[in-house]
């Protein structure tokens, strides 16, 4: 029926303008410093001319938000016209090798065209949506395989359903394959593990806009999360299972805002073994940072 051709070419139009235009659009929501890598770290400088030495790539422009918020994402069209980015907060509160292996998990990303990958995964979800609207809205007319075009209309909602979690399952196994990246080009997955340990289990739940840098805390210029869209994009969701596993561990302090060790192995142990991080982590971009964690381990 017309009505669901125009559905799904609808949808697929706009999954094109989408992929067309984001990378403009997060420029422009988000206010980033764009500097040489070598001004911004040489380890890091390094590390990212040699893989794009050995994969032929072209090097990517690099930025900096002034956000307390430890993240780092990456996005483009393809990995030659790819950009990362780091916050303060993570420049702040992972040491130099930290920050390369994280670093290094963004380069994983561009690498596998990670970005293209999940602009086609999520273009499917719109698609099965599409073909539900306008589906049943064709399904109600008088015409005689109106119940038809209804049943598939309803299959096809069905179908969106599931593809959202396929779609999340997808981003969580990049995830896990941009972490073997990193720590197979740094030959050092510990340093990506205790990147982790502090973005997700340590100072992640700072207050907004505070940073900390040689043991001081200090107001950043610009209090801004890495959040909505650019979540499946960062190094680490902090809107998820952590934060549960933190306040169940009772592993932060918030007189001076610092981690309790006790607290975070506390809120490890939730992750791999309480049976509602599983469904946590169902419906979420990002693996359990305990089992991120366990796999550099094994990797290690």
């Amino acid at each position: 029926p017309i009505a669901l051709t125009a559905g799904i070419l609808f949808a697929l139009a706009i999954g094109f303008l989408q992929y067309l235009i984001s990378p403009s659009i997060i420029q422009w929501v988000y206010k980033i410093n764009w500097m040489p890598l070598d001004a911004a770290d040489p380890v890091i400088a390094t590390a990212v001319r040699a893989v794009c030495h050995d994969r032929g790539l072209r090097e990517p422009r690099f930025g900096v938000i002034e956000d307390g918020n430890p993240n780092a994402f990456t996005f483009g069209h393809h990995p030659n016209n790819a950009r990362v980015v780091v916050t303060r907060g993570l420049i702040d509160l992972c040491d130099s090798e930290e920050r390369k292996a994280v670093v290094l998990h963004e380069m994983g990303h561009i690498v596998h065209w990670d970005f293209v990958v999940m602009t086609v995964a999520a273009t499917v979800p719109m698609v099965l949506y599409m073909i539900y609207r306008f589906g049943i809205a064709s399904g109600r007319g008088r015409n005689r395989n109106g119940g038809y075009v209804a049943l598939v209309a309803l299959m096809a909602y069905v179908f969106y359903v599931i593809s959202q979690y396929v779609v999340l399952f997808l981003s969580r196994v990049r995830e896990h394959y941009a972490d073997s990246f990193s720590a197979q080009v740094s030959q050092n997955p510990n340093a990506l593990a205790s990147a982790l340990m502090k973005i997700a289990y340590g100072l992640a739940k700072a207050p907004k806009g505070v940073s900390v840098e040689g043991g001081e805390k200090k107001v950043t210029a610009q209090a801004l999360a890495v959040s909505g869209g650019l979540k499946s994009m960062g190094i680490f969701d902090p809107g998820f299972g952590a934060s549960m596993a933190l306040a169940a561990a009772g592993s932060y302090s918030q007189a001076d805002h610092a981690p309790d060790h006790e607290g975070t192995l506390r809120a490890m142990r939730w992750d791999v073994w309480n049976p509602w991080a599983l469904v946590c982590e169902i419906s979420s971009s990002h693996p359990l940072p305990a089992k991120r964690i366990r796999a550099l381990g094994t990797l290690a």
